[in-house]
């Protein structure tokens, strides 16, 4: 990827040369020679570069008012040569550049040097895109900038293919971290298991053995005392099974789910973890609710992230009693699992940007910003879709979606 972008900036650099070495000889025909025909046909040739060039070229004045746009700009860009002239090019900036980035810029070109950066623009129907630029001053006979020419190349597609490719980088380290954890644990709890299940069965010998007593007063207390022991041996005993049921490795096999089960299961774990000893938890899932295609634990993946941001949310509010609500619900075309919290809430300006990897809203050391984006690249996979609502302050509402009729085949 790296090799790719050095070369591509190579052949900017390249188109740059070349369209402003035409533009410098072209003025130098016109001083010499005046308007002979070998001067028009130099003209006409350099105006052939530029016209047809594969990259978008805009040659602004001195003050950097557009005079001139190609027709590949008019393509990226979805405006006219009419509609731009007279215009300073930052009219494209989506407003995510600092006006430090602009400033930095015509420091560099005012100078008589060359500026190299990417720019985070926008299309006339309001479309985001993204484009590498070189830009240059075109000097007169006296050595004064008269002109600046940019040389554009759309990099979006470039942009993306990174985007997905960490993306799948990402989902291939967690998932290779999900089995080595499922290996490890499931070694543990073998381990845990024989000895839970012997304690088990003295526990139900002396019990056994208490029937023997003839005072009836302790006979029935140790009774009532193995009995509790029973009991906390059969706690322990489920929560390994739940354990095992989440760690063990599926090597991301298809195959068909019982959201519900997963949801519950799911729901008795996280239970273990001291922050939902003060979260009023509820859970009310649809008992209809049909059984979907996917990767179990990619799935769990995405129930755990969401369930975890959501604690985080509500311990963020002091105020109020703390609550997440998990539900579940379907249509003809696919399931929905609900995750509402009453907590801290997200940012109207920050929402479009919570699936971007490695963004966060959370403090230094709190976040690694890819939760969101792991989940939205998982349930991609599985063709389903995350929606996110909130307000700040009260409340955020995350609504998965996974397809009923979805199957590996498809």
């Amino acid at each position: 990827m790296k090799d790719k972008d050095k070369q591509s900036k190579k052949n900017l650099n390249q188109e740059l040369s070349l369209v402003r070495n035409a533009l410098e000889n072209s003025q130098r025909q016109l001083d010499d020679f005046g308007n002979t025909g070998s001067s028009e046909t130099q003209c006409k040739n350099y105006a052939y570069v530029v016209e047809n060039a594969p990259i978008a070229v805009v040659i602004t004045d001195a003050k950097g008012l557009i005079e001139f746009v190609n027709p590949k700009f008019e393509e990226v860009t979805g405006y006219k040569l009419h509609e731009v002239v007279g215009k300073n090019p930052n009219f494209l900036k989506s407003g995510e550049s600092q006006s430090e980035d602009y400033k930095d810029l015509w420091d560099t070109i005012s100078t008589g040097d060359q500026w190299n950066g990417v720019f985070h623009n926008r299309r006339k129907d309001g479309e985001l895109f993204w484009e590498r630029a070189v830009i240059t001053g075109i000097k007169d006979s006296n050595n004064e900038i008269t002109h600046y020419i940019a040389i554009k190349e759309d990099i979006t597609e470039i942009k993306d293919a990174r985007r997905k490719l960490e993306q799948e980088r990402l989902k291939i380290i967690q998932q290779s971290k999900m089995a080595e954890i499922g290996l490890l644990t499931s070694g543990i709890l073998h381990e845990v298991g024989n000895p839970i299940a012997a304690i088990r069965g003295l526990v139900c010998d002396i019990k056994d053995l208490s029937k023997l007593i003839k005072d009836m007063g302790l006979r029935q207390l140790m009774t009532k005392q193995l009995d509790q022991v029973i009991g906390e041996v059969d706690r322990i005993t489920g929560i390994t099974m739940d354990i095992s049921e989440f760690s063990y490795s599926r090597h991301a096999r298809t195959e068909l789910l019982d959201i519900n089960a997963m949801i519950n299961t799911t729901c008795r774990l996280i239970q273990y973890d001291g922050r939902w000893s003060h979260i009023d938890l509820r859970v009310v899932l649809d008992p209809d609710l049909p059984p979907v295609y996917g990767t179990k634990d990619q799935i769990t993946q995405v129930l755990i992230n969401l369930l975890s941001n959501a604690a985080y949310a509500v311990e963020q509010v002091m105020t109020r009693k703390s609550s997440v609500h998990i539900s579940t619900c379907f249509d003809e075309e696919y399931i929905y699992i609900n995750i509402k919290d009453n907590g801290c809430g997200i940012e109207m300006s920050i929402l479009p940007k919570i699936f971007e990897n490695f963004f966060t809203s959370k403090g230094p050391g709190e976040g690694t910003g890819l939760g969101l984006a792991m989940c939205k690249s998982l349930l991609d996979s599985h063709r389903g879709s995350i929606d996110i609502t909130s307000q700040v302050g009260v409340m955020t509402n995350v609504c998965v979606s996974l397809p009923i009729k979805y199957s590996p085949k498809d």
